[in-house]
């Protein structure tokens, strides 16, 4: 009988455990589909044995959406065949539906592979620690926090159930390059969820579940390449939706109509503009407040900070720039003297970004383009 391997995790994993001559699940569904329903002949089991000997019907999770409900419901149906003939199976990350259908015939021949996250150990928290003001100045007391609860969340005996926090704060302070650079050191690209865009129907859907042939957030937290989570913007989402967390937050665990997600040792990142606790807890209410484990305050930037941003804003800009170039803008401390004097005028770090640049190449294009010419 042939094997079928389950396997949860990101798609990168999942292509590195996937060997033989493949078919794609679509491929076969349109064979499926012709030969089951002509109305010129009858389906010929050696037609299909023809198609799948030597064959690995390969499943990625994108491909269950290519299926229709009803086929999703009599999955069995559809690998009855390639169970006979076929290699091997792989699946990845299917619906809990399929998962029953080949539990309940074929036990003995489900093989389960999960995908498995790097952990925060201390290596990677000093990491953490040393680099931080690379990516994000002026935030030295957030980031003290944040390693702290981090360091006490690694000693946890039930690393089933997230890591919760909420980093609040004005906007351009350095909260979504935290939750960036904190992915990057555990490993991994990070998740990140708009949250400011679930105000509709579709974003209720996104979250409950509705059919397969739509998108998830559950989906797409089992496709996750990182163990941090960020749902940004937290602020803006409906409180209506605000139940959709409630068991990943307490337990780490995610359902919807079609998916169960366990989230081990999750990292979960909620970003929003409050400025104060009080404001959160009377914004999102004591139900949402208590299924936090840590807020963290990210503060407007001091001058100091300032001066260390456009510092480097400089030292990017200058390393995009030709030597003539350089010196139609003049000298880099002049340049630097001159934005310090009109600091207050900046709202945050991709404010200050767009400005400077937008300053510096008003000067090259004035004297290249339209002087010249």
């Amino acid at each position: 009988m042939v094997k079928i391997s389950i396997v949860y995790g990101p798609i990168d994993f999942f292509e590195r455990k996937i060997e033989g001559d493949i078919i794609s699940l679509s491929q076969f569904v349109t064979f499926y589909d012709q030969e089951t329903r002509s109305i010129i002949k009858k389906a010929d089991p050696k037609e299909f044995e023809a198609y799948l000997v030597g064959k690995t019907l390969v499943a990625f999770s994108s491909a269950y959406s290519q299926v229709s409900d009803g086929g999703i419901q009599d999955f069995y149906d559809i690998l009855e065949m390639p169970i006979k003939y076929s290699e091997s199976i792989y699946l990845h990350n299917p619906p809990k539906s399929v998962l029953e259908q080949l539990n309940e015939r074929f036990s003995e021949e489900v093989v389960t592979l999960s995908y498995e996250y790097p952990r925060i150990d201390e290596k990677r928290l000093k990491e953490f620690h040393k680099k931080y003001e690379t990516k994000v100045i002026g935030q030295s007391e957030a980031e003290r926090q944040l390693v702290e609860f981090l360091f006490q969340y690694q000693h946890s005996l039930n690393n089933k159930k997230p890591l919760v926090l909420m980093l609040y704060g004005p906007s351009g302070v350095g909260k979504t390059e935290t939750a960036n650079f904190l992915s990057n050191i555990l490993g991994g690209e990070l998740m990140r969820q708009q949250l400011s865009m679930f105000q509709t129907q579709s974003a209720y859907d996104y979250l409950f579940g509705s059919s397969v042939n739509k998108r998830s957030l559950a989906r797409e937290i089992m496709e996750r390449k990182s163990n941090v989570i960020l749902l940004d913007e937290f602020d803006k989402v409906n409180s209506n939706l605000y139940s959709a967390f409630y068991q990943l937050f307490d337990e780490g665990t995610y359902q919807d109509t079609n998916y169960d997600v366990n989230t081990k040792n999750l990292v979960l990142i909620c970003t929003s503009n409050f400025k104060s606790e009080a404001e959160i807890k009377r914004i999102i209410g004591d139900a949402m407040f208590y299924r936090f484990d840590a807020f963290i305050e990210f503060k407007e930037l001091s001058i100091e900070s300032w001066q260390k941003i456009i510092n480097r804003i400089l030292d990017n800009v200058w390393k995009e720039l030709t030597r003539s170039e350089k010196s139609i803008v003049g000298k880099k401390a002049e340049i630097r003297g001159n934005i310090e004097e009109n600091v207050t005028i900046f709202k945050n770090y991709r404010h200050a970004d767009r400005l400077i640049r937008q300053y510096i190449y008003q000067k090259i294009v004035e004297k290249k383009i339209y002087h010249e010419s």
